[in-house]
């Protein structure tokens, strides 16, 4: 009976970005783990559309249901503790209820900030670099997890 939303706060949208002094970002590329190239991502900006294309491996990723290739509007990257692996089948725990940083892209181009959360159901909070929450375009987020120290590509 009750509303799931209850007490529920959205991230922070916008139409407008002051964008003029963002670097851009037109592709994106990083691997998880070294020595497994089969994870390896590359995001592909597509001005025409708005969307960044994701491959991963080397060939494009598409969704399953659709068959269409995954696109997103934002990309988050949080960098965060990894440990393991934890078991026989290399599974890895990252700790996401902490703070660290962070790097954006929106619209194609990329600023970094820093992430926050407090609880296991807490809402991840997500600054720039003056502390302001980000105001993500509307549309698809993806937040990659990426392991502290691993290096982005940016083109």
């Amino acid at each position: 009976g009750k509303l799931w939303a209850t007490g529920f706060i959205s991230w922070k949208f916008t139409d407008k970005f002051d964008d003029e002094k963002l670097t851009s970002a037109s592709k994106i590329s990083f691997e998880f783990w070294k020595g497994w190239p089969e994870f390896a991502v590359v995001w592909d900006y597509d001005s025409a559309s708005g969307f960044y294309k994701r491959s991963e491996g080397g060939a494009t990723h598409v969704d399953l249901e659709n068959k269409q290739q995954l696109l997103a509007k934002n990309i988050v990257i949080q960098f965060t503790k990894q440990e393991g692996p934890l078991d026989e089948h290399k599974h890895l725990f990252y700790d996401v209820i902490s703070n660290g940083k962070a790097t954006f892209f929106i619209n194609g181009k990329t600023f970094d900030g820093t992430w926050k959360k407090a609880s296991q159901t807490g809402r991840t909070i997500y600054s720039n670099a003056q502390g302001k929450e980000v105001q993500f375009a509307p549309g698809q987020i993806w937040v990659e997890i990426l392991p502290l120290g691993n290096k982005l590509d940016i083109q």
